[in-house]
């Protein structure tokens, strides 16, 4: 421990010991290399390549990433990368070290900091569904709405990653049930994309809006329907808060075509549409050539619902 050097960094990884003790919870660790003079505001120089495309699940009408088939550029994607800028609080946060955390805290460190992509310690908490230390971040004022690079709120991520104490104590703190991303994705894009139904249940409950399109026209039923964790109760919930299930995306495509192309056809889905939309056939009778569409759409599905194997 003579030289502050090696206190401060490690060049093999550019993770500093102190971020490494606060990633395991090691609060004497912690204790000591603060106590020798290692730096708690340290940003770690960890790079990653940027993802092209944001990491949502698949589902039908997903865009689909750009290849021109040359494999000569690979090597190069270490010139696009990108330091994270992670500071020991960011580690203790995410990997829910409360004992660590209510350390740096208490040092002074800063409860905001943002790293490189804009990711607070709030983040990585309400991500990760660390309830106390979400607790401890907003009693000290932290903004709740704050956002990332991409556009993303702590809530997006609680509700992404299906949080619900998370989502609950969030909510008490006025944070904005509509907020988009950069891609038009709110909360409950996150809870129908990825089946969380209870978070769908506490967002509705809040008022969160059942038609909200995204960047590409698809609201939540019809992520809820066509994402590869497409959730009957879900899909449910969104019904009875009056989604509409005949909306189409920007593309003109409804949610019934959609699901016409998926394979394997997830039958427990398609019951809970045509039920709706059945019922949509008996009041929508200003547009008799959509109604034909919708009918044609019904009994091929019908059709298919009937003919496919079950498990």
């Amino acid at each position: 421990m003579g030289h502050i050097l090696h206190v401060c960094i490690i060049p093999q990884s550019d993770w500093t010991p102190l971020h490494n003790a606060c990633i395991k919870g090691h609060v004497k660790v912690v204790e000591m290399l603060l106590k020798h003079g290692a730096d708690a505001k340290a940003k770690s120089k960890v790079s990653a390549v940027p993802n092209p495309l944001p990491l949502y699940p698949p589902y039908v009408g997903a865009p689909v990433p750009h290849d021109d088939g040359d494999d000569d550029d690979d090597d190069d994607d270490d010139d696009d990368a990108v330091p994270l800028g992670y500071t020991p609080l960011h580690n203790a946060c995410y990997n829910g070290q409360v004992k660590v955390v209510e350390m740096l805290l208490k040092l002074g460190v800063d409860a905001k900091a943002k790293t490189n992509l804009g990711y607070t310690p709030l983040h990585d908490a309400c991500g990760s569904g660390h309830v106390k230390v979400v607790e401890m971040l907003l009693k000290l004022g932290v903004n709740a709405k704050a956002k990332h690079n991409d556009g993303d709120t702590p809530l997006h991520y609680a509700c992404k990653n299906g949080h619900v104490k998370v989502v609950e104590m969030l909510l008490k703190h006025d944070v904005d049930t509509e907020a988009n991303n950069h891609d038009g994705w709110t909360p409950l894009h996150y809870a129908g994309a990825y089946g969380h139904n209870k978070v769908a249940e506490i967002l509705l409950k809040h008022g969160a809006e059942t038609e909200a399109k995204n960047n590409r026209g698809t609201t939540p039923l019809q992520l809820a329907c066509t994402a590869s964790s497409a959730s009957r109760k879900v899909v449910q919930q969104l019904l009875r808060h009056g989604a509409d299930p005949d909306a189409r995306d920007l593309t003109g495509a409804r949610l019934l075509d959609l699901l016409l192309d998926r394979d394997p056809i997830k039958l427990e889905v398609i019951t809970e549409l045509l039920g709706a939309t059945q019922t949509l056939c008996s009041y929508q009778t200003s547009n008799s050539d959509d109604l034909q569409t919708l009918g044609d759409c019904v009994a091929a599905l019908t059709s298919a619902a009937q003919n496919t194997p079950t498990n």
